[in-house]
């Protein structure tokens, strides 16, 4: 009897644990939600993404027929296409989770590093906490209320540098193009090609 209400003690106590880590979202998080040139986009990432993209029309959305009283799903965004407000979102999210993260891989492929970009990273992590303690909650339970349920702050905090970072690349990559060519040849190239420009 002592053995089989060990083993049957073990059991419901690894039960009991599995179920807890479960519930906390662990496992959920970091599960791929997409996938971009090879890089895996967790659930997390695109959690961010998602509620980037929505929290406009959370603000606004009143003018452009938007209603956060009645889940995204069950609202049509566009009737020729039938797709819904979910849908829109998930592709504006998709949009830019691809671009931050072909961004970010150019940079790292380039020799560059998250570390460039550490002060930002803190300066807005410290912005965050100072707007969850403003509006009444813990850092890392403001993160889930902006961000979706599986946001962590170590997520966000990952996801934030390679976002800083691909933006750093994207603004130095421009800067360079812009100085390899004048305002002159600039007007030479659109009237060579002012058709296919146009």
């Amino acid at each position: 009897k002592t053995i089989t209400y060990t083993v049957i003690g073990v059991v419901a106590a690894v039960l009991v644990a599995a179920l807890l880590i479960w519930n906390t979202g662990f496992f959920q998080a970091r599960a791929t939600a997409a996938t971009v040139g090879g890089t895996n986009i967790s659930v997390a990432d695109m959690s961010y993404y998602y509620y980037s993209a929505r929290s406009p029309y959370a603000t606004y959305g009143s003018l452009l027929g938007f209603d956060t009283t009645t889940p995204d799903d069950e609202q049509i965004y566009s009737e020729e296409n039938q797709t819904t407000w979910r849908d829109y979102f998930m592709e504006t999210a998709l949009d830019e989770a691809t671009r931050f993260t072909v961004l970010y891989n150019a940079a790292v492929a380039d020799g560059h590093s998250v570390s460039e970009v550490q002060d930002a990273v803190n300066a807005q992590i410290d912005s965050d906490k100072a707007a969850a303690s403003a509006n009444g909650f813990s850092y890392s339970a403001y993160l889930k209320a902006r961000y979706g349920k599986y946001m962590s702050t170590g997520s966000y905090k990952d996801l934030i540098g390679r976002i800083l970072l691909a933006s750093q690349y994207a603004n130095d990559h421009a800067d360079q193009l812009a100085e390899s060519y004048s305002l002159q040849d600039l007007e030479d190239y659109y009237k060579e090609n002012a058709d296919s420009v146009d």
